[in-house]
């Protein structure tokens, strides 16, 4: 129950990093494969390429197949309504966007 992300770029990977971790997997990552996930979750496992070989024997000798006693933090920090905040707080730094207004209903028919 290792998941290896072998991977030189992140592009696409970070969904399926999260989704193993959350299903309790241990996960073996290159740093540039885990570029926009936190590195805070215990079976987040980052390592260079060439340590790989000497980590994945290390690792299926003395983690533990399943853990998923940080499902709830992965789901709270990767929920939609996380994202799109950290999304839309990224635009205003960015381009110096103002929060839209809430929807507010002038007239009810």
């Amino acid at each position: 129950n290792l998941v290896i992300a072998p991977m030189p770029f992140a592009h696409g990977m970070a969904t399926k990093i999260v989704l193993a971790l959350a299903f309790g997997k241990t996960v073996l990552a290159t740093p540039q494969a885990v570029s926009a996930i936190s590195r805070k979750y215990r079976q987040l496992v980052v390592s260079q390429l060439e340590a790989f070989p000497s980590t994945i024997v290390q690792l299926l000798s003395r983690r533990p197949s399943v853990d998923a006693t940080q499902f709830a933090a992965l789901c709270e920090e990767f929920a939609w309504q996380n994202s799109i905040a950290r999304l839309h707080r990224r635009m205003e730094q960015r381009f110096g966007l103002a929060r839209p207004q809430p929807f507010r209903q002038v007239a009810s028919f």
